[in-house]
C-alpha cells in the first residue's frame, strides 16, 4: 500500500459520503488532515486504510491487496 498525502485522499472522497453511524475515520482525515491514510493505488483505488490516533477503518474491495501489504499497526 501506499501513503496517500491529503491531495490524492481527496480522490477518494465519494467513498466517505454519505456518512453513517458509527466510525468515520475516513471522513475525519479528509476533512481535518490529521492522521494517515494508505491505498492499493492513486489514482482509481480500490482498497483504502485510514488512521486517526490508534483507530483504523478500511474501505473498498480486500481482495485488491496482496497478503501482507497493510501497513503495520
Amino acid at each position: 500500500m501506499i501513503t496517500l498525502d491529503p491531495s490524492q485522499l481527496k480522490g477518494f472522497t465519494g467513498w466517505f459520503t454519505p456518512e453513517r453511524p458509527g466510525y468515520l475515520v475516513g471522513s475525519h482525515v479528509l476533512n481535518t488532515g490529521h492522521g494517515q491514510a494508505w491505498a492499493d493505488r492513486s489514482p482509481n483505488g480500490r482498497a483504502l486504510l485510514a488512521e486517526v490516533a490508534g483507530n483504523y477503518q478500511f474501505y473498498g474491495d480486500p481482495q485488491a491487496l496482496p497478503r501482507r501489504s497493510l501497513p503495520p499497526c
